[in-house]
């Protein structure tokens, strides 16, 4: 569960306190819900892709998250509003 939100609440709070873009509009409504579908896609590969032979499912949980919530925060401060 942790692998699918905690990226979520990175984007938005990366979004909401330093990207002052986002703060106007419809962007902290929208950008969140397109975040929580590419965690759901982040644990589809977590879960097909890098389940069994390729690595310990501990380790891949820990670095999906880890990356997951990097990209988060980095596309939370510098997506600028796709819809003006």
């Amino acid at each position: 569960m942790g692998i699918v939100l905690a990226p979520t609440f990175v984007f938005v709070l990366a979004a909401a306190i330093l990207n002052p873009d986002t703060r106007v509009g419809w962007a902290l409504i929208i950008y969140p819900f397109l975040a929580l579908m590419l965690s759901v896609l982040l644990v589809y590969v977590r879960i097909f892709a890098l389940a069994g032979p390729v690595c310990n499912a501990r380790i891949c949980s820990a670095l999906c998250l880890a990356l997951g919530c990097a990209a988060a925060f980095i596309a939370g401060v510098t997506i600028p509003p796709l819809y003006e």
